[in-house]
């Protein structure tokens, strides 16, 4: 044996040490499994005990329950049945809501009409019911006015529900329905209600159904009321034609309804009001007044109106071509239905006045044209500012589109401004007229008047003027407003305030461009410093505008000489007035001497006079100055006209009287001869400075004679020297 062997013998136990240990162990396993054993032993019967206790009160509590359910069914169902479910049907219907939607009124009779209902019954509660059919009342103010039949009605609990049904209403209260409908048609809301006893079968929640007689049902309402129809609008108004009686009268108009309540009317006759005054009767067809807005078509006539109203009837018509809207006011009268005057429906109709904007004219200028045929204008001496005015004129005028009646123009009376393009106005015009002739839309009146110049603005009136006088035609811009007297089929009218606009073109009087035609010189007198003729003068004036009243004119007279114009003096026009056409005026001519030393002047006076002794003709210009007139109306517009003319020569003729030839040497001839005056004064003759001699007879020309051959001869008026 080994040394390792040896010692694990040693330390190895014996066996049968090993034996007697295991034994020890096996003897106290078993005495703790022995106490183990009793103490599940007693567990169990505490377990068991337990158990059985339990199964004691469970019994017990589902006895008690049973009992305690019983008599809970014994109560509960009664009361149910007979306290608890009519309570909850008559809170529920009690807190239901009722809402309106619709209430058509139609097929009237003479006590009752058909009621149609659209509305939502929610908050019903918490039970299905049925609402089983039941007649009805309808209150006003707590009082009834009618009775209708209110079909079954299947209630949802938790939902809303729709009533939808049809029934006739029966009129048990005129009165008192004719005070609701006139507070439906005339207020924002209005308040009804109706009632009456209904039979409800409930389901419960034992699925048992429950039958409730007797409720008492009552739902008040507050509905839209139509608000007087205000929101009504007249949108066009025709008057086609003229009517024995008056003049036919169309209207489209548009009416919105606020109520849920309609009705259809019939065949509706209404009555129209202008500021208290009747002017018309219309009948609109088969009237429905829906939800909503509706289109209403009325037809019928203006009536034929009093003297005394005339005034303010003229006043509708002339607000209505001024783009004026005009009030008016639209009352119900009756209802013809199917035929049938129903009493209830015709009170009800009499309670519609509808008030509602007639719509002028907008953008609507009714003169379309206007032609000046003749003016005449007078200048006022004692007023500086004011002139008289008589013209023609011919106006072209245009009613409406819609507005077909004849019309007969009686007098015109114009209030205008003259303006200029910038619409600054220069002078005023009143204007009445004497005598009017209506040639179907146009017109043709003779007008008088004043113009009144607007003397902050005067120089635009003098340019106005001085146009008008030296140019071939002058812009005539004016604004203002016409009165119209016109005779239609139902009175006179008076249409005020009518806009005129426009400008025309008037032919002026050309001055600046006509040679005035300078009759026979007559010269009446003269001293050294002037010579004084009388003669005539022809102006054609091609305006159809008159003008007098200027009194004298006075003009410098300028000679055309050598490029030069020299003053050679100035001639007055007496009593300067211009008709139209042909004019013979008078003049009356100053030509001054000048002085000697005037190195200008007296070359030109000679030629002049030489030309005015020969025959020939002189251009001269006849220009205006400051002190051309004392009119303070065209004193400037005439200090600025300038006129070319030219003054005839008056020959001095020499006559066949006597001649006398004596032929001396180098040629000298002697003769006499006669020589006439052509004028009203005697001439004196201070020297023949030469002469020229021509003669188809004689082979000589241009014989000129000696120097100061001849002084100092006198020759008289109209003879011979």
């Amino acid at each position: 044996m080994s040394q390792n062997q040896s010692t694990q013998a040693f330390l190895s136990p014996s066996n049968t040490v090993v034996s007697d240990l295991a034994k020890l162990e096996s003897k106290e396993s078993m005495v703790r499994s022995l106490d183990d054993i009793e103490s599940i032993k007693t567990s169990n019967r505490r377990r068991k005990l337990w158990s059985n206790l339990v199964k004691t009160r469970t019994r017990k509590c589902i006895l008690c329950s049973i009992i305690s359910f019983i008599i809970i069914l014994i109560i509960f169902i009664p009361l149910t049945l007979f306290v608890i479910a009519p309570s909850v049907a008559q809170s529920s219907i009690a807190n239901s809501k009722l809402v309106i939607h619709n209430l058509d009124i139609t097929d009237p009779k003479m006590d009752s009409f058909l009621l149609s209902m659209n509305a939502t019954m929610s908050d019903t509660g918490s039970f299905d019911a049925l609402m089983k059919e039941s007649n009805m009342e309808m209150l006003f103010k707590d009082k009834s006015f009618g009775l209708f039949p209110m079909p079954a009605v299947y209630i949802e609990a938790g939902k809303s529900t729709a009533l939808l049904f049809s029934a006739r209403v029966k009129i048990t209260d005129e009165q008192v329905y004719l005070q609701f409908s006139r507070e439906t048609i005339n207020r924002k809301d209005v308040s009804s209600s109706m009632k009456g006893k209904i039979s409800v079968t409930v389901m419960t929640p034992i699925k048992a159904s429950l039958t409730l007689n007797d409720i008492p049902f009552e739902k008040s309402m507050t509905l839209n009321g139509m608000d007087g129809l205000k929101e009504m609008e007249i949108l066009e108004i025709n008057l086609p034609k003229d009517l024995s009686d008056g003049i036919q009268l169309e209207v489209d108009a548009r009416m919105k309804n606020r109520s849920p309540m309609s009705m259809i009317m019939g065949d509706t006759y209404f009555n129209v009001f202008y500021q208290g005054i009747l002017t018309a009767r219309m009948t609109s067809k088969d009237l429905k007044m829906k939800k909503g807005w509706n289109k209403v078509k009325m037809t019928g006539q203006l009536l034929p109106i009093s003297k005394e109203n005339e005034q303010i009837m003229s006043k509708f018509f002339s607000d209505s071509m001024n783009g004026i809207d005009s009030n008016l006011v639209v009352k119900g009268v009756s209802t013809d239905y199917h035929g049938k005057q129903i009493p209830w429906l015709n009170k009800t109709i009499n309670n519609l006045s509808l008030s509602s904007l007639a719509p002028g004219m907008k953008n609507f200028n009714p003169i379309s044209g206007m032609e000046i045929i003749e003016m005449s204008i007078e200048f006022v001496k004692n007023d500086p500012t004011l002139m008289r005015v008589m013209t023609k004129i011919k106006t072209s005028y245009l009613l409406p589109p819609t507005y077909k009646f004849s019309t007969n123009l009686k007098y015109i009376d114009q209030k205008m401004n003259m303006i200029t393009k910038d619409g600054i106005p220069y002078a005023s015009l009143k204007l009445q007229s004497e005598s009017c002739n209506d040639q179907g839309h146009s017109v043709v009146a003779s007008l008088v008047g004043d113009m009144r110049i607007n003397v902050p603005n005067k120089r635009y009136f003098d340019e106005f003027l001085e146009n008008q006088m030296k140019e071939k035609s002058v812009d005539f811009r004016f604004t203002g407003l016409s009165t119209v007297h016109m005779n239609t089929k139902i009175g006179n009218m008076i249409v005020k305030d009518v806009p005129l606009s426009d400008t025309k073109q008037m032919d002026g009087m050309d001055i600046s461009n006509q040679n005035p035609l300078i009759g026979e010189m007559i010269m009446t007198k003269g001293t050294a410093e002037k010579l004084f003729i009388d003669t005539t003068v022809k102006m054609t004036n091609p305006a159809s505008v008159t003008v007098s009243g200027i009194g004298d004119v006075n003009f410098n007279l300028f000679f055309n000489y050598s490029n030069v114009q020299v003053q050679m003096g100035r001639i007055k026009i007496v009593n300067f007035n211009m008709a139209k056409g042909m004019n013979q005026l008078k003049v009356v001519t100053e030509l001054w001497a000048g002085k000697e030393d005037d190195f200008q002047f007296q070359p030109a006076k000679k030629q002049f006079f030489s030309n005015f002794a020969l025959g020939l003709k002189s251009d001269v210009v006849l220009k205006g100055y400051n002190e051309s007139s004392t009119v303070f109306a065209v004193k400037n517009a005439l200090s600025k006209i300038e006129m070319p003319s030219f003054v005839p020569g008056q020959i001095m003729e020499i006559t066949k009287k006597s001649y006398s030839f004596v032929c001396l040497s180098r040629a000298r001839l002697y003769a006499s001869f006669d020589l006439a005056n052509p004028f009203d004064v005697p001439l004196r003759l201070n020297e023949i400075i030469n002469m020229e001699i021509s003669s188809p007879k004689v082979k000589f020309l241009n014989v000129k004679i000696q120097n100061q051959l001849i002084r100092n001869v006198f020759i008289y008026p109209r003879q011979v020297a």
